[in-house]
């Protein structure tokens, strides 16, 4: 259904769903998968949509592009120029890119009674944003199986110039409700990005081992705050699996993101009733550390990128004690 900027498939047969929001920046609001003939909604949603304009990044989950994270002073160089962000941004902070206040075009709907795909596109014009003049197009392709998720998304330079790029996405998980420090979680990373204080990379990386955010075998989340980037991912099958999961019901989910997302973030929000688990395929700040993973995209090259969220059930590599 489609109605005010706001569009949904359901699965008939099961009544799972997928709803995305599109008219204030791309948002998935809803999924909801199907649990022993209950239906659970796995996406912490804003409650409406003024909270969505207010504070975007809250909750739902966003896609953040053409940048990620924060940008210090709003400022960075490319390709020997110097620009300013800080003018495009009405809040002040430039952080997550610059599409997340914009309204999207729906261009493709395709259903049948367990599958539906919808696709969404935004072209940027080079005039739209003072700090960032570069003309390029962005595709999202959201599509739900009977085994999950799919999120594809495509960034072509359609300019006469390279341009600088970094994108991902932003989901706020849950699985029940109680709060996060219940659940289980399990990242294959072997490294992180280290942050200063205000959360912006240092340039350097740190064993798991050495900090307190060692996820590569399952462990309760407890009361561990996390604003955590990783990075030197352990891929199965050209995909690195974050899974989520609550013993209490015996229901999960694990995040999938293939090798284009080079980089998972987890972050805890203070009232706990939720997880963001993100891929993206860049770090914080990567405009001003290309190290950290700066995508730099010829004209006319294009790049895509996949990730998704499946439903758990039973873990038997988790032991209770």
């Amino acid at each position: 259904t489609r109605k005010d900027g706001i569009c949904n498939i359901v699965n008939e047969e099961s009544g799972e769903e997928v709803e995305i929001i599109y008219s204030h920046g791309l948002n998935i609001s809803k999924l909801i998968f199907s649990k022993d003939g209950e239906l659970v909604n796995v996406i912490y949603p804003h409650k409406n949509i003024s909270e969505l304009v207010k504070d975007p990044f809250s909750a739902s989950g966003a896609f953040l592009i053409p940048f990620v994270g924060r940008i210090p002073n709003g400022t960075y160089i490319f390709d020997g120029k110097r620009y300013d962000l800080r003018n495009d941004v009405k809040e002040g902070e430039v952080k997550h890119g610059l599409l997340y206040n914009r309204s999207w075009t729906l261009s493709k709907v395709e259903e049948s009674k367990s599958y539906g795909m919808l696709e969404f596109n935004y072209t940027l014009d080079p005039n739209e944003f003072s700090g960032y003049p570069f003309e390029l197009s962005a595709c999202a392709r959201v599509v739900l199986r009977p085994d999950g998720l799919e999120v594809l998304s495509l960034v072509k330079n359609i300019g006469e110039n390279k341009l600088p790029l970094a994108f991902g996405w932003h989901p706020y998980l849950t699985l029940s409700e109680s709060t996060i420090n219940d659940y289980f979680l399990k990242v294959p990373a072997e490294k992180v990005v280290v942050l200063d204080e205000s959360k912006t990379p240092t340039g350097e990386k740190m064993d798991v081992s050495l900090c307190a955010y060692d996820f590569r075998s399952f462990r309760k989340i407890g009361q561990l705050e996390m604003d955590v980037v990783y990075i030197d991912l352990v891929y199965s099958d050209d995909r690195v699996y974050t899974t989520l999961y609550d013993d209490k019901s015996n229901f999960g989910v694990a995040l999938w993101q293939d090798r284009k997302y080079r980089f998972i973030v987890i972050y805890t929000p203070p009232h706990r009733r939720s997880i963001a688990i993100e891929p993206w395929t860049s770090a914080p700040n990567c405009f001003n550390k290309p190290e950290l993973g700066l995508i730099v995209l010829p004209p006319q090259e294009k790049i895509e990128a996949k990730f998704g969220v499946m439903k758990i059930y039973g873990m038997d590599e988790i032991k209770i004690s």
